[in-house]
């Protein structure tokens, strides 16, 4: 398997996570006769914390667009593997800054295969 293609792949466990937070938050946490729906709309515009709401809203699309870059061509070429490696390191220290340490976590992980495929589209040889 190729570099590009594990980082690709790396990218859905934090798409992953994040699902399971929220299959959490609206479905095991609500109060009895509180629809999902609702508790949704309330977490994103009038909770305590409205901005990490939106930010885990936010996180899976980023992860998705990261995760299609990888499985494209674009992640072959010395450019798109640059440009892809800078959105993955933006989409990790935006996360370091919004959502808690367990998420931001798994949006750093794939970082390490997306280094590898950048050195690997530049012909350096990894460790």
């Amino acid at each position: 398997m190729r570099l590009h293609t594990k980082a690709g792949l790396s990218y859905l466990v934090p798409l992953v996570g994040v699902l399971v937070v929220w299959y959490f938050l609206l479905f095991e946490g609500n109060a009895p006769g509180v629809a999902s729906n609702r508790t949704f709309a309330f977490l994103l515009s009038e909770g305590p914390r409205p901005w990490w709401f939106r930010w885990l809203f936010a996180l899976p699309m980023g992860c998705v667009a990261l995760a299609a870059g990888y499985f494209s061509r674009l992640a072959t070429t010395r450019t798109g593997a640059a440009v892809l490696l800078a959105l993955g390191i933006a989409l990790a220290i935006a996360s370091w800054l919004t959502v808690s340490p367990e998420v931001a976590i798994l949006a750093t992980l794939p970082l390490f295969y997306a280094a590898l495929s950048a050195a690997e589209a530049f012909g350096l040889r990894p460790l």
